[in-house]
This record gives structure tokens, C-alpha cells and sequence, in this order.
């Protein structure tokens, strides 16, 4: 320790004793900021000996030591192990060669160490029977996720991949064993010991013998984490090594460790032969651990490339770790810290004299102090008791000198670091330190009830040995937040003591006669009694420290978590396998206790051998099992009845018999299921029981289903132990079928007579010596002209039968069967008789031929129809030989059947020439399998193929041209049974053809050409109609712009006093411009309407509120051209229609105002009709009639199509787009109706157009009250006064990456009182949003880093964040823009430029209600709003002034903003374009877009605009360099215009 000042110093200068509050540093580790840092390392694959390195690293303390608490996660099928790394979710991870796959698609992963030199990844590919590798061509192959080095292994070596089948990988050892697959990726360190279990032929392919000599596996991590976290990866690199070093020096060691940690792996004969290969991969002999060749990633790189799988001359740049130099960083510079020591040195001046003043009152009390420390001091040493004293805010830690001493250390050598001190306690108390330590510091309650500390633990002394010690301590000061700042303590030896209990507990167990052992929850046996060391055979105290995994391993089985019997020791005894020394195992009873001995959880164990007992349980319960298989398995049925003859046994074949379920016998007397004669039967067995000899009779019992069964019935009485009648055992055997024979038999005669003469087959039985026994009547009538006994007959051919070839004869000479003999017999009249004889001889008991039984049948018809067939078949094989066209029949594994002459002429080959009609010697291989899958493909198809074939032919030694028919047969079982083909040879017309496709080859080359230009006409067209949906789209936000602008004034000025002829007006502007405005947003959404993208509303309206809007929109300006307007309505129109009353208005308007523009005096008549009408719907028809200039025929055709007028006269007469009509007649016809016109010259035109609506039920006062509330409703929602007064003290977050645009709402919100912080991306935002609350949040779409979208995303799946208001502000507002915020989570959107009002209105109505306010006086218009207008195309600060209020110094402040951004912004544009990068000058070009539409200089929008949208084309580079070269002078003039009117305008 340091040396303490002398009692005689002066006591102000001493601080209370250090030591006193050291102890309490030993558990700082409790608390998150000063414990091990938690660390999660991504394997690979799953628990194996190829991570050995990082459980060594974790058992020995490597990772511990370093100040890390390490995970080790394995990997999940179908998760990518490199993306739970780059996305956070551990820090490090194990990876191979394909890292360098992983930069280059910018995972920003780099290579701490690279552990194995070489890679295990091969290839195993199956052999066949003689021993040769399967061909790769069509073998099915199967490569596990992340198999990019075999990848380029096969492709460098031209295996053809397109060819091969590629299975989805399976985790499963079988897939090649069982024949699954035959190609399979695998480790060379494992697959070959799985494979050594079955007979599969195999090679074993690497990479490495072809050259490609990848690394293995790699510790990589993140780039965030090294610069992060420097000295965490260098920590976590060197404690990895360490235990790699540990491993292979101690394989048996490890394997143990992972067989105890994952029994369900592999076992241990496995893991030392993967720790056996391993081995030569780490190079340990020749190459560090952990070392990594730049110029070897280079080539392996090179490898990548040359596959295709990297681009050429990729650089691994970044991918090596390299330890950063140690070095000295100050943290802000040396300017600051030296102004911060001049303001302090200035303090310190100022403070001197008071601290003079104070220093006499300072030293009597610390005097006062020192006396009192050392006196506790004195009294502590001399208890033996070490103290300490503890700083935890300043991190000292200061123990006493017998402190050290306890621990083996001088005074003052003992001073470990803060956060270190919990490694000087043994591995197994660390977890119950810490946790006593969090008790300690709980600031929860320390004012009511002071937090004490008591713990035991085990210490490492100086010697390396461990000591018990009992810490003692007390927070003796906290701060305001109740944070600990002074804790003090002291720290006995308390081993006597914990031996001492050891010592008992151990006494107790051997004073046991059964054997019991003592185990931590790891399951390592602490201390094993001699009972229990005689029962598993070891010596003394052999016992003490082996893993119960090894003694008993059921009892370490792992649930996934903990040890599932340790976690439940209160279960009752279960009987597990145990393992003695010398190998044998034994069944052994297991109860667990807990028990905590020397502050440790621990577990007694009593175990009991269970060999004897479980033996003869197997014995009784084999015999007893032999018994119930004898009587359950009894061909018989076996009935047992009681004393009272009540059923208490049958066996499953007695109740199958009788069809009842066991359950239904029993309890019930046997004669219940017998006739009463059986009953009698039985009762007089019962009588004669007293013999005790066994009866036996006949009984006829009823099954379930009321037939009978007849039994043989054998019963035997069965006597209790005192001699008593117990009960009757019956055996019954089913003879029903018997009996039944039996009947059967009496009645065979008779029915064997009936049917040998009834049936229409002659039958004739002939004795041994061949004379006739008998006949029956059929025989009679086919022999009636033969002679009895052997007839003569004719054969086929005309010949007679002899004696000896006569079929009866050879079956009585030869004992055999003689089958379907034709015989002829001769009848009167020269006609033959023919039969189908079949002879079957009867032997006797010695083998001979008693009889010979013939049946004969008449098949003189069958004999006609063959011959007739015969004949018919002879004349169609002279009919196909004959055939020019080609036929032949193929069988359906490719052999010819028959082949015409013409065949064989076009084929080149005879029928004769084929063995067996097999054709393959004729073809290649290629054409044979060709002509087989042609084959194949009639067969599947099951129709009629028609398909040209070209082939060699042998005999005129040239290629033939053959059209080729093929019709497939089926059998009845829908078999294939052949192919019926024709063939033509074409070969002539194949050069007929040819003569003519090079005579029309000039024709075709202008065809081609002409296809090409009709392509091009057709991409110019595309063009074209990609151009005015662009066009729309410009003209949707520039129109809305303006007319934001007029309802905004509209809306301002009638809050102003006016009288009613002003208020009227105004009013019918705001409604014509808002009614104008929803209809401008559907003209420009012309491209929906073609697109069929429109959709019309239903709702319910009164024509008179259509019309009447009409009237308000058009009266006026019918009425300054002298025109009226009147109105012819159909007294039968339903009063309530249901349909899309704003479309209706649209076409209304659209042909009124168009008769308007076109009239010069007159009415404009407006009619309408109902032409039809059922109860749900009608047609209307519209018509609006003017005495106008009128139309030609010619003008009318040109009507109702897009961009197109009557003449070019009219436009420029008129104006007008040529849009409207178009878009009414595709409005009409969506709503079911057509459009048209009437007209003539100079008489007027009249458009009509119909419409089918609905009729709807409800009536024309709800309608007016359903537009009254909507009316009321929009009028509460502008009330302004209750707008600004919600928006005051609002807490608003702007997100927003444009400098300028972030003043402009700024400023705004400002004005209306809210509270506004700034965010310049979506990371931004939810950093604040995390530290602070809001009440709403501004959100840009577009920004850099992180863009709205995404940023919404986030704070939806936030539960802490998900209920915050998001709004949007985006200068695109089509309804694309504002489906994908809504569907991103965003409540709201805003437009820019920003309408002040209606965003407002719009933040108001999703912040919380407040008290509305008085409304402020209005403000006057400043004086200088009428200098600040200008060209649009330069600058119109009209714009940015209407959005600050016209506030002078606010324009002038922002327009010298916009300047600067912008400068800046083309600065940046013109550095991007000179590296080659267009991304950045999209994303400045729609930044400076939305600046300038802001403040108004619009043509500068534009050009930014189109730089937004660059392509990707190769003019992409040049476009942007024109359009940078425009924007220059373009800033040059509005520099000017903003240096003009803004300092005019101030000095007004």
C-alpha cells in the first residue's frame, strides 16, 4: 500500500484511510458499467470439435480473464451466421475464405485471426459397383448454404452444374448412405468417420489437391466493433488463441468438455477423430496461430474473380486486422484545455482567500477525525480482521494491511484494478458475489434501512491457493440520487470454519451404510462416501472430482438449458444406467437432495444398486408375460368362471367368437350365451365337477348378433386353497364350419348329380382301362355319331389322332393334365364338329390313374370367327405391305414389331436386319435416345405427335428428311402396349422448300427491316405516352400551387370586415376554386383513367345541389358574356340519386362552359332526361344546347379524343388543352353511359351524354342535413384561433435534411409558439426520440443515411415510440407518395411549398385539445409586399414572403440562406460528377428542388428536377454536366434579383 502520512502531519492533508472503503471495490463487478463486458461469438455451424478453441478458452478462464463474458450462439438452419454478425445481433463470429464474397457485397466484416491454415470443405462423390466416380452429368448434387469455395472449385474445373440435379441440403448424415444424393458437400475432418458405418463407395475431392488452397475457419468481426471497441477485439483475439493453444494440446480434455456440454452430439470416439484432422489444418508447427497472409487473400481473391464471383482486380483492402499503434489522443485540443486552466487558475484566485479564512476551522476538525479513524484502526487490526474502504464514484479501492496479509500479499502489493477484483474470486462464487453485491449498492430504500453486506467466498492468495473469507460492510455515504460514495468494511478468514462443516458433512456420509456422494450443480463429484466407491469400483477417494456424466450419464442430460435432473432434485428416486470403472454398467436408484455446504448449492446424492431386484422383476415378468401371450394368443377360446359359475376371464379369441367385447362377458353366467339344450349340456358337466375329470360335448352358444356357433366345450373344475369349489376353466373349440360340412356333405350327392347334367360343358369319365363310367347329357349329344371311350377325331390340319396321341390316352399313360386339345369329329353330311377337350386324371391312394375326367366344349363358332380372322389378318399384311407411306408398330421399350417395305426402303434397314427388332446398332447414341424420348413423349402425352426427324441413310449414304407420325395404344389397364407410326420421307420437299427460302431470303431481309422500324415507331410511341403521363404529373403540382394560393387569400379575406356583396363574392371564389381544384387533381389524373386505375364514388346526392353548384361555378361568367343559363329537368327523376355527384358536375361544367366560350348571345339551355328506370337504377340523359358558331362533320370526328380540338383556329381563339371532352367521355363511360354531340355550321351544337345511376332510399332532408354537417364540421376545423392555440408550447421534432427548408418551418412553428428541435436524418430522430418525448414529428421523406420511410418503420415497431405522431412533408404529393407513407405508418401528410394554414390545421388536429385563446388583433400588411413579385423563372420572392408573413428581415434572412445552400450544393454536384458518382447528384438535386421551390425561383426547381431523375444510361454523365453548366448563371440571377428586392424591401 502507499506509504500513509505520519500521525504528527498535518491532518487536512490526509483523506479518511483508503483501506476502509477498498472492499468494497471487490464487488464493483455486480454493476453493468464496471463487470464483464457480454460478448456473443456466431459459430458457423453447430457444437463441434471445430470451435474446440473457444470452449477451452471459456473453461480455462481466457475469456474471463480478458473481461469478457462470452456466448457462444450456434448457428440455425436457413439463418445466415454473417448477417446475425454485420446486423448486431453477436459481435464476432467464425467464417471461412467467403468473407472476402461478403465485402465485396459490402458486409463490412473484417478478419481478426485466421485459426485453420487450410480449409475442410470437400466434396464426397459416390462410386458405383465397379468402383468408378458416378459421371457428373446428371448425378444429383447437394451443397450446404455458404459452399462458394466448392462453387468455384467445380467451376474451375468445368463440371457441368447445368446438367447436374440440385437438391435443397438436408442435415441428415443418411442422405448419402442411403443413395439419396451423389454429390454432397462435407468437412474432411467429420464425414469421413459417419461414412466409415455403412458399405458406400466413395472419393473424397478438395479443393486443396486442385490447387485452390483456401483458409478455414476465421475469427472476423465487424468494422463498427474495432472502432468501437478497439481493445475489446484485441482482448477477445488474443484470449481466442490462448484457447486454441489450450485445445490441441488437450484434445481428450475437450472432448469431454463438449460430450459433457452436448451429450446429443456427437460422441466421444467422434470428437477425437475431428480433434485428429483438425490438427494438420492448424499448421501449428510451421505457421503462428491466428496469422494471416495478405498476398494468400490476394490469391484466393484472384480465384473468386477468375469464376466469375468476384470482380476482376478486387482488392481485399480493410479485410485484415491490423492492432492500431498505441498513442496518446487528447480529447478536443490543446486550445481548449488551455482556456479551461486559465478560467480555473482565474477561480482559483478569487476563491484563495476564503479557503485561508476556512483552513484553522478545516484542520481541528480533521484532527478530531484522524484521532477517531485510528482508534477503530487499532481496534480492527487487533480483531485479526483485514479492512477495506471503497470510493465506488471514484473507482479506489483501498485495503488495510492485514488485509493483504490475509491473502498472502505485503502491505500495499495487494491493489487490484477497479472491475478486476471479482477474478481474485473462485469461478464458482463469482455469480453469488455479484448478486450480494447488487443487494448491497440497492439505492431502493438506503434512508429507512441501511443496506449490509455479508457474503462468503473463496479468495486466490497470493500462492495461487484458495482461502475462505467472510466479507463484512456498510454503505456509509450516498449522494443526492442515492448513489453509493463511500463504503467501508472488514475481511476474516473464516477456512477453519468451512472445513470444519465439510468435515461434518463428510462424517455423516460415511457413517451411512449406502452409498452417497456430494456433487455441484455441474454435476462434479465432490466428495463420495466408501459404499459408494465400492459400488462403482474405485479406490479410496478415486471418486472425488469426476463428472457424473462419466458415472452416471442419464443424470446430466441436458433440457437445452440446465441439467434437467439437477434442476429438479426433488423428484422422486428414478432409476438411471450407471457406469462403474471398469466399463460394465448397472441399473442404480438416484434420490437428490439439495444442500448448501460453504456457501455453495450443491446437491447429496443416494444412490442404490438395483442389478439383483431388477432381475428377478425381468424374470416374473417374463414368466408372467409368457403366460398372458399362451391365453391371449390361444387359437381356442378360454372361458373362467367363479365359485358363484359368474364369468371372471375370457380371452380375446372367446370374445372374438362370440363377437362381444371382453367387458361385456364378464360378470355374467356362461349359459347366457347358449340355446337351452347346451345349457342342460353344461349344467350336467357342472354335476359330475366332483371327478375332477375333464368333460367334454358339443354346445351351440349364440353370438352378438343372434347367429349361432357350435363349439367342442372341455371343462375342468378348479378348486380354492382350502379345497372348495373355485370355478370352472373352459376350453371351447369352434366347429362350426365342421358341422356345417357335415351338412353339407349329406346334401353333396344330390346336388352333384343336379348340376354334372346341368351344365352345357360336356363331361365324360373314363376308368383305368379307358371305358366310358359316365357321362352326362351334353357329352351325349356332341358324341351321339362317336364310338364310347376314346372317339376318333381330325387335328387342325386335317390328320387323325392315334391312340396314343388321343388327350384322354396321354392323360391316362402319363398321369398329367391335358389342356384346350382342338378335336374334330366327322358328322353326317361331310361337316365337322369341333371341340376344345380338357382332360384331368384322378389317382388312388398308390399314385395310379383311377379315372380320367374330360370336359368338352363346342367351338365350332370360335373356330369360323378364327379362320375368318386369320384370313383378314393375312390380307391386311398384304394391304400395309403394299402401303407407300411408311408403317411400322414399336413396342413401348423401343423395339420394332413390324415394319412396312416402304418402312424399311425409307429407313435403310430390313425388319431382318434387327435382333429382336432391336434398332440400336443402326443409330448414334445421340439420334437412338433422340427417337427413345420421342417415343416417351407420345406415351405421356397419350394423343397423336406429328414432328420431323432427320436421319442417316445406310444405303444411299445421305441425310433423309422424314415426317413422322406416332398414336399410342393403351391395354384395358392403361398400360402402354404399343405404337402405331407412319412415315413420309419429305426429303424432296425439304429442298423444294429450300430453294424457295433463299429464293424469298431478299423478301425477308425487307420484312425484317420493316419489323424493325414498326418496333422503333412503337418505342417512340411509348415514348410519347410516357411523356404526357410526366406531363401530368408537372402540371398536378404546379397548378395545385397556385390554387392553394387563391383559396388561402379566399379564405383570409372573408375573416375580414366586408360587406355582402364583397362576402358573396369571395365566397363563391372559394368555392369555385375548391370545386376547380378537385377537379383539376382528377383532369390531370387522365393517365389513371386510361389506365382504368379511376374509380367512381357512390354516395347519395340531389341533382338539385349538382346544378346548383353549376350555377355558382358558371352564372357568372355566362352573365358577363350577356348569356343566360337555363335549366329543363325531367319531372320524373328520382329525388335521390346514388352515384359520383363531383364527376357528374365535372362534365356538366365542362359542356357548359365550353357552349359559354363558344356563344356570343343567346341562352345556354341545359336539359335533362330519364330515359330509363327500374326500382334500383336509372338512365339519365344530360344535354347542354347553344347557338354557338356550330361544327362541321369533320369537326365532330375530331371531338372527344385527347389534346384535340375542332381546328387550330380554335385554340387560338378559345384557348383551351383539347383535354376536357376526352376526359367526359371516359368519365361517362364509367359511369355506364356515352357521350355525342348534334350540331351544323353556324346554328349551334347541342353535347349530350348518359349515365346510369342508382336510386337511393334515403330522402333530399337528410342529404341537406348530411352537407350541413359537413359545412359545419370544415368551418370548426379552421377556426384559426383554436388551431394556434393548440399548437402553443407544442413539442413538435422537425425532421428535415435541408438546412433551408428546417428555417422556413422553424421559424413558422416558432411564430406559433411551439417548441421545435431538430433532426437532419431518420437516425437522428430516433436518437432524440429515445431521450426525449414529443408531441408530434415533422418528418421529410427523402433524406440521406436514413430516409423518412424507414425511420416511421422503426418507430412503429418501437413499443416506447409507437404511439407518436408522425406526419409527412415531401414536395411530390401524388397519391403514390402518399399510400407509401401512410403505408409505412405515417398519420398525416404535408405538402410542400408549406401552406402556413393548412399546416396548422394539420399539426393541430393530432396534438391534444387545448383551451382556445382570444383571437389576436390582425396584423396589417407590411408596405413592401408589392416590390417583392418577379419572374418565376428566375425568382418570384412573392412565394417565400406570403409563407414568413411578409416579415422583411425573415425573407431577407432566408433568401441569403437559400444562396449559401445552394452555392454549396452545386460545389458538391460538380465534385461528385468529377469521380464518377450520379447517386449524390440526384440526392442534391431533390434537396435544392424543394429550396427552390420555396422561396419561388421555379425555373432552378425544374433543372433540379430533371437532375433528380437522371437514368443510368451512359448520356446519364453528360445530361448532368449540361444541366450543372445551366444552373450556374441561373444562381447568377437570382443572387441579383434576391440583392435588389430583399434590400429594397428592408429599407421600406
Amino acid at each position: 500500500m502507499p506509504n500513509r502520512p505520519a500521525p504528527h502531519r498535518i491532518p487536512h492533508r490526509r483523506r479518511p484511510p483508503r483501506w476502509l472503503a477498498a472492499g468494497v471495490l471487490l464487488f464493483a463487478t455486480a454493476l453493468p458499467a464496471l463487470g464483464a463486458e457480454k460478448v456473443v461469438v456466431q459459430l458457423k455451424w453447430q457444437h463441434q470439435f471445430q470451435f474446440a478453441g473457444y470452449y477451452a478458452a471459456q473453461a480455462q478462464g481466457y475469456y474471463r480473464e480478458a473481461g469478457l463474458d462470452v456466448t457462444l450462439q450456434e448457428a440455425r438452419p436457413g439463418e445466415d451466421p454473417v448477417q446475425q454478425v454485420v446486423d448486431g445481433h453477436a459481435q464476432y463470429g467464425t467464417g471461412d475464405s467467403t468473407l472476402l464474397l461478403d465485402r465485396a457485397r459490402g458486409q463490412p466484416v473484417v478478419v481478426l485471426a485466421a485459426i485453420f491454415q487450410h480449409s475442410a470443405a470437400a466434396l464426397l462423390v459416390r462410386r458405383d459397383a465397379d468402383g468408378k466416380r458416378l459421371p457428373w452429368a446428371g448425378s444429383r448434387i447437394m451443397l450446404a448454404p455458404g459452399s462458394e469455395e466448392l462453387t468455384a472449385y467445380l467451376r474451375r474445373e468445368r463440371v457441368p452444374l447445368e446438367r447436374m440435379t440440385r437438391l435443397p441440403y438436408q442435415l441428415d448424415d443418411n442422405v448419402l448412405l442411403e443413395n439419396r444424393v451423389d454429390v454432397l458437400s462435407v468437412y474432411s475432418t467429420d464425414a469421413p468417420y459417419v461414412l466409415s458405418r455403412g458399405n458406400t463407395s466413395y472419393e473424397l475431392l478438395s479443393p486443396r489437391t486442385a490447387g485452390m488452397d483456401f483458409y478455414g475457419d476465421n475469427l472476423y468481426t465487424t468494422e463498427t466493433e474495432l472502432r468501437e471497441h478497439p481493445a475489446r477485439a484485441r482482448a477477445m483475439r488474443e484470449a481466442t488463441l490462448r484457447g486454441w493453444q489450450y485445445a490441441m494440446a488437450h484434445q481428450g480434455e475437450l472432448a469431454d468438455l463438449i460430450r459433457a456440454r452436448y451429450p446429443e452430439r456427437h460422441s466421444r470416439e467422434h470428437l477425437m477423430y475431428e480433434a485428429q484432422h483438425i490438427a494438420p489444418l492448424l499448421e501449428q508447427g510451421l505457421i503462428e496461430l491466428g496469422y494471416s497472409n495478405p498476398q494468400r487473400w490476394r490469391a484466393i481473391a484472384a480465384l473468386f474473380a477468375a469464376q466469375g464471383m468476384l470482380p476482376a482486380g478486387f482488392a481485399p483492402d480493410g479485410l485484415l486486422y491490423r492492432p492500431p499503434p498505441a498513442r496518446v489522443d487528447l480529447p478536443y485540443g490543446a486550445l481548449a484545455a488551455g482556456a479551461a486552466l486559465l478560467a480555473l487558475l482565474a477561480l482559483a484566485a478569487g476563491a484563495l482567500w476564503r479557503v485561508r479564512a476556512l483552513k484553522s476551522a478545516l484542520q481541528q476538525a480533521e484532527d478530531r477525525l484522524g484521532g477517531a479513524q485510528r482508534l477503530a484502526t487499532l481496534a480492527l487490526e487487533g480483531s485479526g480482521e483485514g479492512m477495506w474502504n471503497w470510493l465506488p464514484q471514484e473507482g479506489k479501492l483501498e485495503p488495510s494491511a492485514r488485509y493483504c496479509a490475509l491473502l498472502g500479499y505485503e502491505p500495499g502489493q495487494f491493489q487490484p484494478a477497479a472491475g478486476a477484483w471479482l477474478a481474485h474470486v473462485h469461478p464458482d462464487d463469482q455469480a453469488r458475489v455479484r448478486a450480494a453485491i447488487a443487494v448491497f449498492l440497492d439505492q431502493a430504500t438506503p434512508e429507512l434501512q441501511p443496506q449490509r453486506l455479508i457474503s462468503e467466498c473463496r479468495m486466490r492468495c497470493r500462492d495461487g491457493s484458495w482461502k475462505w473469507v467472510q466479507a463484512r460492510g456498510a454503505v456509509l455515504e450516498r449522494d443526492s440520487q442515492g448513489r453509493a460514495v463511500r463504503a467501508a468494511g472488514t475481511l476474516a478468514d473464516i477456512s477453519e470454519h468451512m472445513a470444519a462443516e465439510q468435515a461434518r458433512v463428510c462424517a455423516i456420509l460415511e457413517a451411512t451404510p449406502h452409498a452417497m456422494l456430494i456433487a455441484d450443480r455441474a454435476g462434479q463429484v465432490r466428495y463420495a462416501n466408501q459404499a459408494c466407491a465400492r459400488v462403482f469400483g474405485y479406490e479410496g477417494s478415486a471418486m472425488q472430482g469426476r463428472s457424473m456424466d462419466q458415472l452416471v450419464p442419464d443424470a446430466m442430460r441436458s433440457n437445452g438449458h440446465v441439467r434437467e435432473l439437477f434442476s429438479r432434485p426433488q423428484l422422486p428416486g428414478r432409476v438411471l444406467m450407471a457406469c462403474r470403472a471398469d466399463g460394465s454398467r448397472f441399473p442404480a436408484m438416484l434420490h437428490l437432495s439439495p444442500i448448501a455446504l460453504s456457501g455453495q448449492d450443491l446437491s447429496v446424492v443416494a444412490l442404490r444398486d438395483m442389478t439383483k431386484r431388477q432381475r428377478a422383476e425381468e424374470a416374473l415378468h417374463s414368466s408372467t408375460e409368457r403366460y398372458r401371450l399362451i391365453v391371449q394368443t390361444a387359437a381356442e377360446g378360454i372361458w373362467m368362471c367363479d365359485a358363484r359359475d359368474q364369468t371372471n376371464f375370457v380371452n380375446p379369441t372367446m370374445a372374438r367368437m362370440l363377437g362381444y367385447d371382453v367387458e361385456h362377458m364378464l360378470g355374467r353366467p356362461m349359459t347366457d350365451f347358449m340355446d337351452a339344450p347346451s345349457a342342460e349340456r353344461l349344467q350336467q358337466h357342472l354335476r359330475q365337477r366332483a371327478s375332477g375329470q375333464p368333460e367334454q360335448g358339443d354346445v351351440c352358444l349364440y353370438r352378438r348378433d343372434r347367429s349361432m356357433l357350435w363349439c367342442l366345450l372341455s371343462t375342468t373344475v378348479i378348486y380354492a386353497e382350502d379345497g372348495s369349489y373355485g370355478g370352472t376353466l373352459a376350453m371351447l373349440t369352434d366347429i362350426t364350419a365342421r358341422r356345417a360340412a357335415e351338412a353339407a356333405l349329406r346334401d353333396s350327392s344330390q346336388r352333384q348329380a343336379s348340376i354334372f347334367n346341368a351344365v352345357t360343358n360336356g363331361l365324360v369319365v373314363l376308368n383305368g382301362s379307358g371305358r366310358l363310367v359316365d357321362s352326362n347329357a351334353a357329352a351325349a349329344r356332341m358324341l351321339e355319331h362317336g364310338a364310347p371311350g376314346l372317339w376318333d377325331a381330325l387335328r387342325d390340319d386335317g390328320t387323325a389322332y392315334d391312340v396314343d396321341s388321343h388327350p384322354l390316352q396321354r392323360a391316362l399313360a402319363t398321369g398329367l393334365p391335358v389342356r384346350e386339345v382342338v378335336m374334330g369329329l366327322h358328322l353326317p353330311g361331310g361337316a365337322v364338329r369341333w371341340l376344345s377337350v380338357n382332360a384331368e386324371p384322378v389317382t388312388d391312394a398308390q399314385g395310379a390313374v383311377s379315372l380320367v375326367v374330360a370336359s368338352l366344349t363346342d367351338i365350332g363358332e370360335r373356330k369360323a370367327a378364327e379362320d375368318a380372322l386369320r384370313r383378314s389378318e393375312q390380307r391386311l399384311q398384304e394391304i400395309i405391305q403394299m402401303m407407300p407411306t411408311g408403317l411400322f408398330i414399336k413396342h413401348p421399350d423401343g423395339r420394332f414389331l413390324l415394319m412396312n417395305h416402304a418402312c424399311e426402303q425409307q429407313l435403310g434397314f430390313a425388319y431382318a436386319d434387327l435382333p429382336d427388332g432391336d434398332d440400336s446398332v443402326m443409330h448414334s447414341p445421340e439420334q437412338l435416345a433422340a427417337f427413345r424420348q420421342r417415343d416417351r413423349e407420345a406415351f405421356a402425352g397419350g394423343v397423336l405427335i406429328d414432328y420431323e426427324q432427320t436421319i442417316w441413310h445406310r444405303v444411299l449414304d445421305q441425310q433423309r428428311h422424314l415426317r413422322v407420325l406416332k398414336k399410342p395404344v393403351f391395354d384395358e389397364d392403361g398400360r402402354p402396349a404399343y405404337l402405331i407410326c407412319m412415315s413420309l420421307d419429305i426429303t424432296d420437299s425439304k429442298r423444294a422448300e429450300q430453294a424457295l427460302r433463299e429464293l424469298n431470303e431478299h423478301l425477308e431481309e425487307r420484312v425484317a427491316q420493316r419489323t424493325e422500324q414498326l418496333d422503333q415507331a412503337k418505342r417512340l410511341a411509348e415514348e410519347a405516352s410516357q411523356a404526357k403521363g410526366q406531363f401530368l404529373a408537372n402540371m398536378s403540382h404546379e397548378i395545385r400551387t397556385p390554387m392553394n394560393g387563391v383559396i388561402g387569400m379566399a379564405y383570409l379575406a372573408l375573416k375580414t370586415e366586408l360587406d355582402p356583396r364583397q362576402r358573396d363574392y369571395l365566397e363563391k371564389i372559394r368555392f369555385a376554386g375548391e370545386h376547380l381544384l378537385g377537379i383539376i387533381d382528377d383532369i390531370l389524373d387522365i393517365s389513371k383513367i386510361e389506365a382504368g386505375r379511376l374509380d367512381i364514388e357512390q354516395t347519395d346526392f340531389a341533382l338539385e345541389h349538382v346544378i346548383q353548384t353549376l350555377t355558382t361555378v358558371l352564372a357568372p361568367k355566362a352573365a358577363s358574356r350577356e348569356l343566360t343559363l337555363t335549366f329543363d329537368l325531367d319531372p320524373a327523376l328520382p329525388p335521390v340519386l346514388r352515384g359520383d355527384p363531383l364527376r357528374l358536375g365535372q362534365i356538366l361544367i365542362n359542356y357548359t362552359s365550353n357552349a359559354i366560350k363558344f356563344s356570343e348571345q343567346g341562352a345556354i339551355d341545359i336539359r335533362v332526361r330519364q330515359l330509363a328506370a327500374d326500382a334500383h337504377s336509372c338512365l339519365l340523359r344530360f344535354d347542354v344546347r347553344d347557338h354557338g358558331i356550330g361544327l362541321s362533320p369533320e369537326e365532330m370526328d375530331k371531338l372527344f379524343q385527347s389534346f384535340q380540338q375542332a381546328d387550330a383556329s380554335t385554340t387560338r381563339a378559345y384557348g383551351g388543352t383539347g383535354l376536357g371532352l376526352a376526359i367526359c367521355k371516359q368519365l361517362a363511360q364509367l359511369m355506364g353511359g356515352e357521350v355525342g354531340v348534334e350540331s351544323a355550321p353556324g346554328q349551334g351544337s347541342t353535347f349530350w351524354f348518359t349515365a346510369r345511376l342508382g336510386v337511393s332510399g334515403a330522402t333530399v332532408p337528410a342529404i341537406i342535413h348530411q352537407v350541413s354537417d359537413a359545412a359545419a364540421e370544415l368551418v370548426a376545423s379552421a377556426r384559426t384561433a383554436t388551431v394556434m392555440q393548440s399548437l402553443k408550447d407544442a413539442r413538435i421534432l422537425l425532421v428535415e435534411d435541408n438546412s433551408f427548408n428546417q428555417q422556413i418551418a422553424l421559424e413558422m412553428l416558432e411564430d406559433a409558439g411551439s417548441s421545435v428541435c431538430l433532426a437532419n436524418n431518420g437516425a437522428e430522430a430516433l436518437e432524440l426520440l429515445r431521450q426525449a418525448a414529443f408531441d408530434c414529428v415533422l418528418m421529410d421523406v427523402q433524406m440521406p443515411l436514413m430516409d423518412g420511410l424507414e425511420a416511421t418503420r422503426r418507430i412503429r415497431a418501437d413499443p416506447r415510440l409507437a404511439d407518436t405522431r408522425v406526419l409527412a412533408m415531401t414536395a411530390t404529393a401524388t397519391s403514390e407518395d402518399r399510400e407509401r407513407c401512410i403505408d409505412a405508418g405515417m398519420d398525416d401528410f404535408i405538402s410542400k411549398p408549406i401552406q402556413p394554414d393548412l399546416m396548422y390545421q394539420t399539426i393541430a388536429s393530432w396534438l391534444p385539445e387545448r383551451s382556445a385563446p382570444l383571437p389576436p388583433p390582425p396584423r396589417g400588411a407590411p408596405a413592401f409586399r408589392a416590390t417583392l413579385g418577379g419572374d418565376p423563372a428566375v425568382i418570384d420572392l412573392s412565394i417565400l414572403a406570403r409563407l414568413l408573413g411578409y416579415d422583411p428581415h425573415k425573407v431577407r434572412k432566408f433568401a441569403f440562406k437559400f444562396l449559401q445552400s445552394t452555392e454549396e450544393g452545386l460545389r458538391q454536384m460538380e465534385a461528385a460528377l468529377d469521380r464518377g458518382e450520379l447517386q449524390p447528384v440526384r440526392e442534391l438535386g431533390h434537396r435544392i428542388k424543394s429550396a427552390a421551390r420555396t422561396v419561388g425561383a421555379l425555373g432552378m426547381a425544374d433543372l433540379c428536377l430533371q437532375l433528380e431523375h437522371l437514368g443510368g444510361d451512359a448520356t446519364a454523365d453528360a445530361t448532368a454536366r449540361a444541366l450543372l453548366a445551366q444552373l450556374w448563371p441561373l444562381l447568377g440571377q437570382v443572387t441579383e434579383q434576391i440583392m435588389t428586392h430583399t434590400t429594397f424591401a428592408d429599407e421600406r
